[in-house]
């Protein structure tokens, strides 16, 4: 008889088991905190818009209470500082495309990583790419405009001089047509860069401008929009 109840006894245990397993299904992949994975990332990429200026660009498949976008950049791979923020779609089975710039992108090899962060403040980081960004390799300085799009006040910066750095450079815009909107002959900085800013609210209308950098012996060129 004890023979009998231990034989059942082991027959109802199996028998829960493998219930128990049955009902085991794959967990959704969950955040730290147990939230449930807020979007699905399709692909992340940075690609050269300009000798100054990186495109990031990021497609999800789906999104789920999703708040905002944040790219971060590290020159080392590892410590890691913001540069973009971007909205987010909330919640959506559709897919959704994003794009934004690193306008002061890094000279060399830069690390942009991608984080996600929900309404409810939990976050995720997802894959790392990399870019490399060659200056000038004759010692010319570079010229670029931030933001771009211009939108209130952009600002304009020469630097990575190499050679002319005492030069007097006379900067300039103008318009679509070739119309001189301003010329102005900045200060420089103690290492031969400058920066100055633009206040779009000053009687420029929207519309594509080029701005240009030019010394005795050297010509630089960037093209603006302002918004």
């Amino acid at each position: 008889m004890k023979m009998i109840l231990r034989n059942c006894k082991y027959t109802h245990l199996s028998y829960v088991v493998l219930i128990a397993l049955l009902a085991i299904t794959v967990p959704n992949t969950t955040l730290a905190g147990g939230s449930t994975k807020a979007i699905v990332l399709i692909d992340f990429t940075a690609s050269l818009e300009d000798s100054t200026r990186v495109r990031l660009e990021w497609i999800t498949g789906s999104e789920t209470n999703n708040d905002f976008f944040t790219v971060e950049r590290s020159k080392n791979g590892l410590t890691f500082e913001p540069v973009a923020e971007v909205g987010g779609a909330g919640t959506t089975s559709s897919s959704a495309d994003y794009v934004t710039y690193d306008d002061v992108a890094l000279s060399g090899v830069s690390y942009y990583r991608l984080k996600q962060t929900n309404y409810d403040g939990q976050f995720e980081y997802f894959k790392i790419v990399a870019i490399n960004l060659e200056r000038n390799s004759d010692g010319s300085c570079v010229l670029r405009v931030f933001p771009n799009p211009c939108i209130g006040q952009c600002t304009i910066d020469l630097s990575d001089c190499k050679h002319n750095e005492n030069a007097d450079i006379k900067v300039e815009m103008v318009d679509a047509t070739g119309n001189l909107v301003f010329s102005h002959i900045p200060y420089r900085d103690f290492d031969g860069s400058f920066q100055f800013n633009i206040d779009v609210g000053n009687n420029l209308k929207p519309g594509v401008y080029i701005i240009r950098g030019s010394t005795s012996t050297e010509s630089y060129r960037s093209k603006v929009i302002v918004k």
